[in-house]
């Protein structure tokens, strides 16, 4: 793809999108005579999930149609509109791909930083670390003067990948609309909401600047914590396609073997990376939504190293809350408190939804995974819960918001995660200080009614308020006489116009009477 034409002409951009789009009818086909196949040998049961079924076949097709489309498959298997055994082939999707050729590499890279890769590094490995779907890793030595050498990471983007997502994106788009219109039966999965939220993560994805910045402002979120390490960021080597950053050598997360060779203490590596996640979810509001074994790293002493930040789900302070109430609408056991957490997060129209039915249904959710108000340490599991409430609640047409589905998603990932490092390993416990700390979060916002939480700032109102005060007292005497004299003289009205709806005017009358009863007392 020539990519000044693309930049600037309609024409051409059209024609790469009518190619794209043929040689994608081109895979359907090919797929479909697959499935007829399949039928016809009765080889393969049509059983969506079963070894060499329709699942996989599905799987396989996402795969052979590229990046684009096995990103927004892995994105379905986190959306529960997605049928069970299909999420589990659309969790398997890999991103395994033949990397590009150095001479591409070269390329980019003196393109992107306006110097060949000799004059910016002392060794570059031609063969990459890794390679995926929409870069590849390759392992150097920065050249920065003789006596700093650093081992980093470059990170550079494939070729023409951006055009290829855009058109893409289109096709998605098209396909979303076309798909909403043809079948009203999936009209409430809001697919072209999820392909358009899809477009925009993938977008941010491909920018290697913003990924630095997520990991920067990550970085300076555990500055104080010596439990989690997050590699180094060297702007003056990154651009939008290039991201140049220290290279991490440590064990991978899920290598357990490794980790008795090196003597590392399994159960503070299951410690240290839940609570580097409920961190980044419940005090930051800042998370990576990535946590998969090759992105996570042990190094020494039990330290976790996080890397890549292209997938960051970012989660405000009043989602954090609505979070921190489902969890302990769950403590609480009740299920009428826990409907109404879910329907405060429920983004479709209330009418869609039963509520009644989903009290009743909740009361057997919490029967099913609670004894006495207790977890079960067998059923220990908030991630395995919050999975299942996500697929429960569906069912009943409550549609909670994706960067929710994702915190989800994440707790089940950790928590197993967890208990592969150390079997029985409690992760719900670990959510009491977040809970208790919205306690206070929610103390302090009752004490800031009277602006208790900053002293200083409270005397200062206050001393304005008194003075305020005693002009207002001063100038009672001359304001009393006016308003006396033109009650004498039959000069001042009083029109309060109400009706059951307007309490507010009512409230008005009330408090001119009350003035005007003091302001003749003080008259008298």
């Amino acid at each position: 793809m020539n990519k000044a034409l693309w930049e600037l002409s309609n024409t051409y951009r059209r024609f790469v999108t009518l190619r794209r789009f043929l040689g994608i009818i081109g895979i359907m086909i090919k797929f479909l005579f697959r499935v007829l196949l399949s039928k016809i040998w009765g080889k393969r049961r049509n059983r969506v999930g079963s070894r060499g079924g329709i699942g996989a076949l599905v799987r396989r097709l996402i795969e052979e149609l590229g990046p684009t489309f096995i990103k927004f498959g892995q994105i379905l298997s986190t959306r529960a509109e997605c049928p069970e055994a299909l999420k589990k082939e659309m969790e398997k999707l890999q991103e395994q791909v033949p990397p590009f050729s150095y001479k591409d590499v070269e390329d980019i890279i003196e393109e992107e930083l306006a110097a060949p890769v000799e004059e910016l590094f002392v060794s570059f490995d031609k063969e990459p670390l890794a390679a995926a779907s929409l870069g590849q890793v390759h392992k150097a030595v920065l050249r920065q003067g003789r006596s700093r050498r650093k081992k980093v990471a470059v990170k550079i983007q494939r070729p023409d990948i951006e055009s290829i997502i855009e058109v893409d994106l289109s096709l998605l788009d098209f396909l979303a609309l076309l798909i909403d219109k043809l079948f009203p039966r999936i009209r409430s999965s809001h697919l072209p909401d999820i392909v358009d939220a899809f477009g925009t993560s993938l977008r941010r994805e491909i920018d290697y600047i913003l990924e630095g910045r997520n990991a920067d402002k990550i970085a300076k979120n555990f500055k104080n914590d010596d439990t989690v390490y997050i590699p180094k960021v060297y702007w003056d080597y990154t651009s939008k396609r290039v991201l140049v950053e220290e290279l991490i050598e440590g064990i991978r997360i899920n290598d357990f073997k490794a980790m008795d060779r090196a003597g590392l203490d399994k159960y503070e590596i299951a410690l240290n990376v839940t609570r580097a996640y409920l961190k980044m979810i419940h005090e930051d509001g800042f998370l990576q939504a990535d946590p998969h074994p090759g992105n996570l790293y042990v190094l020494e002493d039990n330290v976790i190293a996080v890397l890549d930040f292209g997938m960051i789900e970012r989660i405000e302070d009043k989602q954090l809350d609505m979070l921190g109430d489902l969890i302990l609408a769950f403590d609480s056991n009740d299920p009428i408190r826990l409907t109404k957490e879910l329907m405060r997060m429920h983004t479709g129209e209330r009418d869609e939804v039963d509520v009644e039915k989903l009290e009743l249904e909740m009361g057997t959710f919490i029967d099913r995974h609670f004894v006495d108000g207790k977890m079960p340490l067998g059923q220990r599991g908030v991630g395995h819960i919050m999975d299942d409430l996500t697929k429960t609640v569906f069912g009943y047409g409550v549609r909670l918001p994706r960067h929710m589905v994702l915190v989800f998603k994440t707790y089940l990932y950790v928590e197993i995660l967890a208990n592969q490092l150390y079997p029985g390993f409690n992760v719900y416990d670990m959510f009491d200080p977040h809970l208790k700390r919205l306690g206070r979060k929610r103390l302090r916002n009752k004490a800031d009614v009277l602006g208790l939480t900053e002293p200083k700032d409270f005397l200062l109102d206050l001393a304005d308020s008194a003075a305020e005060a005693v002009d207002f007292i001063k100038d009672l005497p001359r304001q009393a006489t006016a308003i006396m004299n033109k009650i004498e003289r039959g000069e001042m009205e009083f029109n309060v116009k109400s009706n059951n709806n307007n309490h507010a005017a009512w409230a008005i009358a009330v408090v001119v009477i009350t003035a005007l009863l003091v302001i003749i007392i003080l008259k008298i």
